[in-house]
């Protein structure tokens, strides 16, 4: 349930950070942090960042 709702955060704010231009990584951190723990979240989000 959990990668399901990280998922779909992640898709929405990708679609917000292609409109604005910046910001998915900032938002996506604390989101990730609740759902997955932080021991996890920043090496998820490191590489969700990943050009």
């Amino acid at each position: 349930m959990e990668v399901l709702l990280a998922s779909v955060a992640a898709f929405g704010l990708a679609v917000l950070s292609a409109v604005a231009g910046f910001g998915g990584g900032v938002l996506l951190l604390p989101v990730f942090t609740a759902l997955l723990g932080l021991r996890v979240a920043v090496p998820m989000l490191t590489l969700t960042q990943l050009p």
